[in-house]
């Protein structure tokens, strides 16, 4: 029962994730392997709740929180990091709760939550000719007001480069939106292609 954020009436600094996966060097060759996170709260992080740059056999579990961007994000940093056999379960990303206030770079001081999409695989740093982000189950996920009125863009789940994604009970209620491609965005192009979407 653990929770990720800055501590009881500290304001977060901009750039800040809960959890951040990949290897400790850029460096092709290293990788994460096996992590296992359960029952925990994100709150008051300017950016994501958790962050997989690389790694496998990933689960995370029983988890809620209210963030800036996204609670789950993939999004490697490299063409050579990828992610496969990730399982995420029983989350709920209530961005219709404030933060208690995001200092940003010019020192400003905002308490919004939910600018950027509630689950994100954003893999635009792959190249086409490598393995795709593989093997993801997404189960029994709610995302609450997520999206800024009058802001433009984001959405409650964006999916892109990935093989082999389930989605199931997926809820996305009280949404913000303007002039966003889709709740649900599955997006792909030639060299960034989808493989094996299924949704029930």
């Amino acid at each position: 029962n653990v929770l990720w954020g800055s501590r009881p009436n500290q304001r977060a600094v901009n750039g800040s994730d809960g959890i951040y996966i990949r290897a400790h060097t850029n460096e092709r060759g290293y990788f994460i392997k096996g992590v296992y996170i359960n029952n925990c709260k994100f709150e008051n992080l300017s950016r994501n709740g958790v962050s997989v740059i690389q790694g496998e056999d990933i689960v995370m579990r029983d988890c809620s929180g209210s963030v800036r961007r996204s609670l789950f994000d993939i999004e490697p940093n490299h063409d050579y990091e990828l992610t496969r056999n990730v399982t995420v379960e029983n989350m709920v990303a209530d961005n219709s709760v404030p933060s208690r206030g995001i200092i940003n770079d010019d020192g400003t001081i905002d308490k919004v939550n939910g600018i950027g999409d509630g689950i994100q695989i954003l893999a635009d740093q792959l190249d086409s000719s490598n393995s795709l982000i593989e093997n993801i189950t997404f189960k029994n996920i709610t995302v609450i007001g997520n999206g800024i009125e009058g802001i433009d863009g984001s959405s409650g789940l964006t999916i892109s480069r990935a093989k082999n994604v389930l989605l199931e009970d997926i809820v996305i209620e009280n949404a913000k939106y303007k002039n966003t491609e889709a709740v649900f965005l599955i997006k792909s192009i030639s060299s960034n292609r989808n493989e094996n979407i299924l949704a029930k």
